[in-house]
């Protein structure tokens, strides 16, 4: 157990440590979207970021498991471009929340589009 918690600090420190500014831009890359209002979707998602690098720092500080290390250098060398090229700009997002919290207010415009939808494939069946 001790060597569990020892590894989950050292994940910690290793993801906080200002010198290693990747994962915390990842971080913020990752929980950007999110509103403080849902600060517990945030928590969840460092937390989980945390224990995926404690997890593995301690399987290969044991050797539990290696992977290739070619593996290793495509998934490291695919995985930034895909991040990079599949992110959602601040503004689509906090529109597209906007949008989100519109339609939970008010049922009216939901209702229009059901309506809409209908008259649409009555259409297109006669």
């Amino acid at each position: 157990m001790y060597d569990l918690l020892f590894y989950f600090e050292l994940g910690l420190f290793h993801v906080l440590d200002w010198s290693a500014y990747d994962h915390l831009l990842f971080l913020i890359a990752l929980t950007i979207p999110f509103s403080f209002k849902q600060v517990k979707t945030v928590f969840w998602i460092v937390t989980f970021f945390t224990l995926g690098h404690s997890a593995s720092l301690f399987f290969s500080a044991y050797e539990i498991y290696k992977p290739p290390q070619e593996i290793i250098e495509i998934l490291r060398q695919k995985s930034r471009p895909y991040l990079f090229s599949n992110t959602l700009a601040p503004s689509i997002v906090g529109a597209s929340l906007a949008v989100l919290d519109i339609l939970e207010s008010d049922n009216s415009f939901l209702n229009q589009l059901k309506s809409n939808t209908k008259i649409f494939r009555e259409g297109m069946i006669h």
